[in-house]
């Protein structure tokens, strides 16, 4: 990047402080913290036809803010 110095001089103790920071925030990755919503959805809905049901189709959401690009490019 243009205007940007290859070599900062960084202080051990913004070093020291920056490295406190992330190693507070910092935390084990728990898997079960989590839940996979699409995955649960998909097996409901693989239930629901074993049953012999129908699921009903979800809406799609709203499309808001198109903007038709032809138009744009001819103005």
């Amino acid at each position: 990047v243009p205007g940007i110095e290859k070599e900062l001089a960084v202080e051990e103790r913004e070093l020291n402080m920056a490295t406190q920071l992330v190693e507070g925030m910092t935390a084990d990755f728990a898997p079960e913290n989590y839940t996979d919503e699409y995955r649960k959805a998909l097996l409901d809905l693989i239930q629901a036809k074993l049953a012999g049901e129908q699921p009903e189709p979800s809406a799609a959401p709203p499309v808001e803010g198109v903007v038709d690009l032809m138009e744009s490019l001819r103005a």
